[in-house]
This record gives C-alpha cells, structure tokens and sequence, in this order.
C-alpha cells in the first residue's frame, strides 16, 4: 500500500499490508490503526498522535521528527530505522525491538516503556524524562547527552553503551551493568560526583 495514495485519515484502520512510499509532507491524523503490517516507507514529519500498532515489523523506514505522542506501540520489531527528533512523550510501549535504529533528540518524556531492547542504536541527546522503564535492555548504544531526569528504572540493564555527557548520572539510580563496563566508565562517574583524581607524586 502506497503511503501517498493513503494519505493521513482520521480513525484509520491498516490491516495485513505492506506499507511503502511517503506521506504527503504536514499530514496530520489521530487514532490511526496499524496492524499486523510491515512498514518500509517514511512518515516523516507526520502527526500521528494516539496512533495504535501491533504486531509491525519496520525496515529502514523513516519516522524523523513525526508527532506520536501518547502512541502505543506493541509487538513492534524494528530495524535501520529512523526516529530522529520523534515525538514519543506519554506514549506506551511494549515488547518492541529496535535494532541500529536512530533515535537522537527524540523525546520519550513520561513515556511507559516495558520489555524493550534497544542494540546498536543512536540516542544521543534523547530524553527520557519522566518516563517509567520496566526489563528494558540498552546494548552497544550511545546514550550521550540522554536525559534521564524523574525517570523510574526497573530492571534496566546497560552494556556497553557510550555514557559520555550523559546528564544527571545519579539518575541511573536502579540501572545494571556489567562490572567492565563500570570499571570503564569510572572517569565519566567521577566526573559527574565531582570527584577528582590525584597525581602520583613518588618519584
């Protein structure tokens, strides 16, 4: 199915298709349906807020600087894709993979964001503020300059992630990681405690 052809329609249910094409730039719809599809076209800069999917796989798709706020996202696997600037604040998500995925500067602010594994995937200056993570796995990612402000962590594991400039460490609070990457990641924990290191004086 055509992206262009279909356009933004309010209370838009997709079933069963392959969607491909762009939507036409400044689209704008709410409580659009996707289901059971496959999604390799671009709804860049769309407005989709309270948009529902299930059961979506998306390859190399591009959903730059789209408006999916308070979207709920479920049984999604996606890979190559891109979420540079995407609005996701108050959305839901749960049981998604993200795989070499792009998410700089999006905001996932106030989000739920429950059994998710984000691997290889670009971040830096995302924000999750407020946001509630639940079995939420961070593998090879750079996280730097993400926010993590009044987010609640549980069960959220780190490895081997970039951490430099990440903001307000101590809001890693309940995070895991591998002792490696602790040990690799001193300098940037101290740095953040304001912590300084002595020079070895012995001659």
């Amino acid at each position: 199915m055509d992206l262009a052809a279909v356009g933004c329609e309010e209370e838009l249910r997709i079933e069963e298709v392959a969607l491909v094409g762009s939507v036409p730039p400044g689209s704008r719809a709410r409580w659009v349906v996707v289901g059971g599809s496959r999604l390799r076209g671009s709804l860049a800069g769309a407005g989709l807020p309270d948009l529902h999917v299930h059961d979506l796989e998306a390859l190399g798709a591009d959903l730059a600087n789209a408006d999916l706020r308070q979207a709920t996202l479920r049984q999604v696997r996606a890979r190559d894709c891109r979420l540079t600037g995407a609005s996701l604040a108050e959305a839901s998500l749960t049981d998604v993979a993200l795989d070499g995925c792009r998410l700089d500067y999006a905001v996932l602010e106030e989000a739920r964001i429950d059994r998710v594994a984000l691997r290889g995937c670009d971040l830096r200056e995302a924000s999750f503020e407020g946001a509630h993570l639940r079995d939420v796995r961070f593998e090879d990612c750079d996280l730097s300059g993400v926010v993590f402000a009044r987010a609640r962590l549980d069960r959220v594991e780190l490895a081997g992630c970039r951490l430099d400039g990440l903001r307000g460490l101590a809001d890693l609070r309940g995070a895991r990681m591998p002792w490696p990457d602790i040990v690799a990641n001193a300098g940037t924990f101290a740095a953040a405690l304001g912590i300084g290191a002595l020079q070895d004086t012995q001659e």
